[in-house]
């Protein structure tokens, strides 16, 4: 799977959710080795977003941030295109405005570079660049 494919994968998920009564979230990449999504969708109530990483209770891992999101109904979820677009700015462990995304730098999870790093790493092996 490449960028925009997985960003097609993403914006599915998202309308996925916008028909489900009951979930809340859905998941894109799943990692076995922890059980935990890393790359998954929310659609709660107002609240929309793609989040990146680990929102667990897995401190030794690396932290989550929000690829999008918001809590206003006005604000639309991301296209496929601009999708494609953030993945590939955190595989390439640059840094995304606060327009574009949030970061979570909690000690718990280490500095934010390390965290970056992370992201990076669970993009890349998902689309195998």
């Amino acid at each position: 799977m490449n960028c925009k494919e997985m960003a097609r994968k993403i914006k599915n998920g998202y309308n996925y959710l916008k028909r489900e009564s009951v979930y809340k979230e859905y998941d894109i990449i799943w990692n076995r080795r922890w059980d935990i999504p890393e790359i998954y969708v929310k659609n709660d109530a107002e609240f929309k977003a793609i989040i990146i990483g680990n929102t667990g209770s897995q401190t030794e891992i690396g932290g989550f941030m929000y690829l999008f999101y918001t809590d206003d109904r006005k604000v639309p979820f991301p296209t496929i295109r601009e999708i494609e677009r953030r993945l590939k700015i955190v595989a390439d462990g640059k840094i995304l405005t606060e327009d574009d995304a949030a970061y979570f730098d909690w000690e718990k999870y280490g500095p934010l570079e390390d965290q970056r790093l992370y992201f990076s790493e669970i993009i890349k092996k998902a689309t195998r660049i």
